[in-house]
């Protein structure tokens, strides 16, 4: 159990996890609420991308404020919930 602990403690760990989560939550909203049978492959690739830059930014800027995951986690949730609205209310 220590271990596992451990092992979710990482910060690269805990940005996959939610990277991975928003990508099944747009799946699972674009299938079940839009009738869609995929996600199109730019709006799957955003959360994708987003921790493709916390990588960036932590690597260039470890400590600063910008460079946590805590930051970049909530820009991978706002981002999912803002292509979540844009699909419902725009499309």
């Amino acid at each position: 159990m220590r271990k596992l602990i451990e092992f979710l403690r990482n910060d690269h760990i805990q940005a996959a996890l939610v990277s991975g989560l928003c990508i099944i939550i747009l799946a699972l909203f674009f299938k079940k609420y839009l009738h869609m049978a995929d996600v199109p492959a730019m709006e799957a690739a955003v959360p994708a991308l987003a921790f493709t830059a916390w990588e960036v930014f932590n690597a260039k800027h470890r400590g600063k404020w910008f460079a946590r995951p805590l930051f970049w986690n909530s820009i991978m949730l706002l981002i999912t919930i803002a292509i979540i609205v844009r699909r419902l209310y725009f499309m």
